[in-house]
């Protein structure tokens, strides 16, 4: 039984997990002090998606249930396609995107005939078409939980002393800013929600959608992450403090190894 989930993933080979941790994230950048993996990525995901979808169920109509599964299992597309990231997609034409879709619609008709046919009582080829489409309320708060882990990371990779993760933040950045069009099923209820470090988190940011000063970049302390400095607040990134205390919450020591432990150096 996966410990990091209260949903069971045994009905899976073993197989998906190990494919899911041998796909690393952010390929656009040949330096990652703190890279993560597409195993992280999903719990991670689906630890936010149920604290989000928590908050925007009093206002609108959601299954939290379905909202953190189908995080759970949101990019097993990538097990066939690879991991496709927002840098790589803002490039891309309507054309390419398009493609893009149909790659992954028929790596999920794959993965639907490998594997079970439903996960914690819902369809799984259903999850992963709807995180796809973005058609429901629980896909799109999965998306905007999927940017949040995103965001974050790059938050906690600057704060480590790299900051060429700057543009996938200014990236993300533009995403908050621009929820209510990208994720119109939910963003009714994102305005009414109970105000939360998990909600809007391009509010808390510096300079939305300007550009990066020498200034921003003195804050950062350029050291790596410690089990002190882990838990202690920012003051100045809220949602990310949020977020690292809910993957220690949840993750426990496993979470807390993500956090601190370095993949890769930066050069010297």
């Amino acid at each position: 039984m996966d410990t990091l989930s209260t949903i069971n993933l045994d009905i899976f080979p073993k197989e998906r997990e190990k494919r899911l941790k041998e796909i690393y994230r952010y390929s656009l950048f040949e330096t990652m002090i703190y890279r993560s993996n597409l195993w992280m990525h999903e719990h991670r995901v689906s630890w936010i998606a149920e604290v989000v979808a928590g908050l925007l169920k009093p206002h609108l109509s959601l299954d939290i249930e379905k909202a953190k599964t189908l995080a759970l299992v949101h990019d097993d597309a990538e097990i066939i396609t690879g991991d496709v990231q927002l840098g790589h997609k803002a490039q891309m034409t309507k054309e390419q995107l398009a493609e893009l879709d149909r790659e992954e619609e028929r790596a999920i008709e794959t993965l639907s005939a490998q594997y079970p046919s439903e996960i914690n009582g819902y369809s799984y080829k259903t999850l992963l078409l709807e995180a796809l489409h973005k058609n429901t309320a629980e896909a799109q708060v999965c998306s905007y939980a999927d940017k949040f882990d995103a965001y974050c990371e790059g938050i906690h990779e600057q704060l480590a002393g790299n900051i060429t993760l700057l543009t996938s933040t200014i990236l993300y950045t533009r995403f908050f800013a621009q929820v209510d069009s990208k994720l119109p099923l939910i963003s009714e209820a994102l305005n009414k929600a109970e105000p939360s470090p998990f909600i809007r988190p391009f509010i808390q940011s510096p300079s939305p959608g300007k550009q990066i000063t020498v200034a921003m970049y003195k804050e950062f302390s350029g050291k790596p992450h410690t089990e002190e400095s882990i838990n202690k607040t920012t003051e100045r990134y809220p949602f990310y403090d949020a977020w690292k205390k809910l993957v220690l919450e949840r993750g426990g020591e496993e979470g807390k190894r993500w956090l601190l432990i370095q993949k890769e150096t930066l050069p010297t």
